[in-house]
């Protein structure tokens, strides 16, 4: 079960959609949240703290600071509306504040959790370009799973993974089938391969490692290729979550991997990327 959630927050427009969902999974595990955000202005307070570029301040939050709190230590108005939002769903959380580029710092803090979660930006004009810098970065090597909101979150729906026989396999079945039991999502399993029969076998495996779980799941044997049956059944179902084991070993970054370019264009719905 989750018991630590990290989530990269920022000034950006769209910031309020991946602490929105960070705060509904930590509530929904009973887990607790971890703040990364990265300044650009330098915080004010003890001077070995104002160092040129590096950690800042790691707090735990209270729940009622008072309004001499935040400024005092230069913190940013918005990282007081993230720990209200916290504090409104009864999420504890703890502030981790960095000077500089937030790579590497932030694959670094995301090792905290078991989960780290970030935005895409507003723009329309591709799918993967939404992704930023930071997240492009992120996606090259994931080192901890990857939870990537979708632009217009709209409720949750469904979920939908897609399984193979290995070790991250199992822990992207095993993470997606955690974050249907807190929110009661069904949850359907699509394994991939170039006989239908050996897809099939594959899902015998996923049946025996969700035995344990109380889900509404559905399994699909496709044949062909698991990037092109993960987004046709993406696009079938509509769900509002979509995971995918990060592949191992493939050359220059995951983020060139067809099945990270699957997961990031399935329509409407969060990205989990598990490696």
């Amino acid at each position: 079960m989750l018991r630590n959630v990290a989530v990269g927050i920022d000034t950006g427009p769209s910031a309020q959609v991946p602490l929105r969902q960070a705060v509904a999974l930590a509530a929904a595990c009973s887990a607790r949240l971890h703040l990364l955000a990265a300044l650009e202005e330098p915080v004010r307070g003890e001077e070995d703290l104002l160092r040129p570029e590096g950690p800042v301040l790691e707090v735990a939050l209270p729940e009622e600071p008072g309004p001499e709190d935040f400024p005092s230590l230069g913190i940013p108005p918005h990282l007081e509306q993230a720990r209200q939002v916290c504090h409104e769903e009864a999420v504890p959380c703890r502030l981790h504040l960095h000077r500089g580029d937030p790579w590497p710092w932030l694959a670094r803090q995301a090792l905290l959790a078991e989960v780290l979660v970030v935005g895409r930006r507003s723009t329309r004009s591709s799918r993967l370009a939404t992704c930023g810098r930071t997240v492009r970065r992120l996606l090259q090597a994931p080192q901890v799973p990857l939870l990537i909101c979708a632009r217009d979150p709209a409720e949750a729906r469904s979920a939908l993974v897609l399984y193979e026989p290995s070790p991250r396999g199992a822990r992207a079945l095993a993470l997606t089938a955690e974050i249907c039991v807190a929110f009661n999502l069904p949850l359907a399993v699509v394994a991939a391969a170039p006989h239908r029969q050996e897809a099939a076998d594959h899902l015998r495996l996923a049946r025996d490692a969700l035995y344990a779980y109380s889900l509404d799941c559905e399994f699909l044997a496709v044949e062909g290729r698991p990037a092109a049956a993960l987004l046709e059944a993406s696009l079938e179902r509509h769900p509002s979550l979509v995971a995918v084991p990060a592949a191992a070993g493939y050359p220059r970054s995951f983020l060139t991997h067809p099945l990270c370019q699957a997961v990031l264009r399935a329509p409407d719905a969060a990205a989990l990327v598990v490696p």
